[in-house]
């Protein structure tokens, strides 16, 4: 097996003291380096700071600051139109999903801020999420099938300083007989899941599947069982979109459709670079 790419996306939040959290996130890669942090107003989630460092270009390392377009901007659901704003060229994908992970940490910290947040109680919040988020994945589609509710399995210990931690990996590989192997990571404070796929030169995905260690409910699992409707497909013309389709909606999971959607753009980014019919 030779290694042809590798990518680590990690990210957090923690509380900074005077009513404010920051996030972080950290990515680094075989072509890019970068960070992204964004400080937030813990009762309105609020965008008061947000910068980002590049730090490598090419084999030149240069540092670059920005992210000043998302001050004001909520941190929350519905920001992808704010990212898209203030990063709107193809060129700027990476520093849109950089930033992207830092809301996406800020918004799983909130459990342990429900009260900053103006719920009266651990109750009302989890009763929020219930109405807000319906069918949403497969375990807001069946909450009467669902044995173990959100705060049961997050246990009572309350976090003060750091809130939440995410670690997501992705590695390609060229087998010996000139396949594309990928492999894909997903761990965090609530769980944890892994995906693996494998190509032909021609681009036919031959498998795509995902196995759980954590997650809120069993019910959860068994979302990664749609992966498998991806065989036979074609790595070059398979988009996004089917992969929501495919992984996502009402009984998916946004945690596995997130890795499976970065597992497919860096299979596909690296069939192309490396010509997959050549390897």
């Amino acid at each position: 097996m030779k290694l042809l790419f590798q990518q680590s996306l990690r990210s957090s939040t923690r509380s900074v003291g005077d009513g404010r959290i920051e996030a972080e996130a950290v990515l680094l890669s075989t072509d890019a380096e970068m960070v992204a942090r964004i400080t937030v107003t813990q009762d309105t989630f609020l965008i008061e700071k947000a910068e980002r460092e590049s730090l490598r270009s090419g084999s030149l390392y240069v540092s670059s600051v920005g992210g000043a377009n998302l001050i004001g901007k909520p941190a929350y659901f519905g920001v992808a139109a704010s990212l898209t704003r203030a990063f709107p060229d193809a060129k700027d994908a990476i520093e849109r999903s950089v930033f992207a992970e830092c809301i996406k940490a800020l918004i799983q910290s909130e459990c342990y801020l429900f009260r900053e947040r103006g719920f009266a109680d651990k109750q009302a919040y989890q009763k929020n999420w219930d109405i807000s988020h319906p069918n949403s994945c497969r375990y807001y589609s069946h909450l009467d099938l669902v044995s173990r509710r959100w705060f049961e399995y997050i246990g009572d210990e309350p976090r003060k300083q750091n809130l939440f931690n995410r670690h997501k990996s992705i590695a390609i590989w060229q087998s010996e007989r000139g396949t594309l192997e990928g492999r894909g990571t997903f761990l965090d404070s609530f769980h944890e899941l892994g995906i693996q796929a494998q190509c032909e030169a021609d681009g036919t995905i031959v498998g795509f599947t995902g196995s759980f260690l954590r997650a809120p409910d069993s019910i959860c699992f068994g979302t990664a069982e749609l992966l498998t409707s991806l065989s036979g497909r074609n790595l070059g013309e398979f988009t996004r979109k089917e992969m929501n389709r495919c992984a996502g909606g009402p009984e998916g999971c946004a945690h596995l459709l997130d890795l499976g959607q970065d597992l497919l753009a860096t299979l596909q980014k690296t069939a192309k670079l490396f010509d997959a019919t050549k390897l």
